[in-house]
C-alpha cells in the first residue's frame, strides 16, 4: 500500500511565499501544501503588508529582490506590525552585507541560529533546517 505524504487531514501551518520568479512561488508552494501548510503567495511586495495583517500567517518567506520593494523593507515592516511573526529571507544574491542588514537594529530580524520557534519546527525539515543555519 502506498502512503501519500500529502493526504494528512491535519493542518500545518500557514505560510505566505513572497517571490517575483513563478517558477519559485510555484516549487514552494506545492512542496509546503505537501506537507500540509495553508499558503498563499505574492509575486511583489505591494500586497504583503495587508496579506500579512488581514491573514496573519505563521511564517513569510521573502525574497530579498522584489519589483517595487526591498525586501528588506518589507522584513522591517512586518516586523513592526508583529514581531511574532517569523519571516525568511530569501535570495540568489547573498552577501555578507545583506545578512548583517537583515539582524541588525532596525532590520529586527535575528541570525537565523536563534530563530528555531515552534512555528518553524512546524515546516517540512528542508525549510526548518535554513533556520539553522549561521548567518556568520
Amino acid at each position: 500500500m502506498k502512503i501519500d505524504a500529502c493526504s494528512s487531514q491535519e493542518p500545518g501551518p500557514k505560510v505566505l511565499v513572497v517571490d517575483d520568479e513563478p517558477y519559485m512561488v510555484q516549487a514552494w508552494k506545492k512542496m509546503l501544501e505537501c506537507h500540509r501548510c495553508e499558503v498563499r503567495t505574492l509575486s511583489d511586495g505591494a500586497e504583503v503588508l495587508e496579506v500579512v495583517e488581514s491573514w496573519q500567517p505563521d511564517v513569510t518567506l521573502l525574497d530579498i529582490r522584489l519589483p517595487e520593494v526591498s525586501g528588506i523593507d518589507l522584513l522591517k515592516a512586518i516586523k513592526h506590525w508583529n514581531m511574532d511573526t517569523e519571516v525568511v529571507i530569501m535570495t540568489a544574491y547573498a552577501t555578507v552585507e545583506t545578512a548583517v542588514e537583515t539582524v541588525k537594529p532596525g532590520g529586527t530580524g535575528r541570525p537565523s541560529s536563534l530563530a528555531m520557534t515552534p512555528r518553524l519546527a512546524a515546516l517540512p525539515p528542508t525549510i526548518a533546517a535554513t533556520s539553522e543555519r549561521d548567518v556568520s
